[in-house]
């Protein structure tokens, strides 16, 4: 299997990742990492050809990048086989639980919630499954359902 993960800020994305790496034998490659990202832009071809295209189950996550190279970059990972899940949800729920890493600026945040929202139909045009990982109470749901839930639209 392997599945990119991207989406909203606050979702999980990173969790499920580190998840699926420690208990279901991924390879987790974080994108939001310093130098997972210093190397994809500076070569994201070298980058694809020795990390991406290996044939062990790879799980890729991180935020989207609303830029040309983003949606590029995305479309070629794309092109190797990769399945892309966008995480989605309670955006209020996401954002208390971004705001509580406090890793970024408040105001950070709420402007790439409004790019995000500005690039929405582009994204949706890579034609991702995308996933709510909060339940009825806005809360997440559990990591097993997520991924249960991934398997089931797969299956679709």
């Amino acid at each position: 299997m392997k599945w990119i993960i991207s989406g909203i800020p606050g979702t999980g994305k990173t969790f499920i990742g580190d998840y699926l790496r420690d208990t279901k034998g991924f390879r987790h490659i974080d994108m939001e990492s310093g130098a997972v990202f210093q190397t994809l832009l500076s070569s994201p071809e070298d980058f694809i050809r020795d990390q991406l295209t290996k044939s062990e189950n790879i799980v890729i996550t991180g935020g989207f990048m609303t830029s040309d190279l983003a949606f590029s970059l995305v479309n070629k990972i794309i092109s190797e086989g990769y399945v892309f899940i966008w995480f989605d949800g309670d955006r209020q729920a996401a954002r208390k639980v971004f705001i509580k890493r406090n890793t970024v600026a408040v105001d950070l945040l709420d402007a790439k919630m409004r790019e995000l929202e500005g690039y929405y139909t582009k994204i949706m045009d890579l034609h991702p499954i995308i996933i709510n990982t909060f339940n009825t109470k806005g809360e997440f749901k559990m990591p097993d359902l997520i991924i249960e839930e991934i398997h089931k639209r797969l299956k679709n």
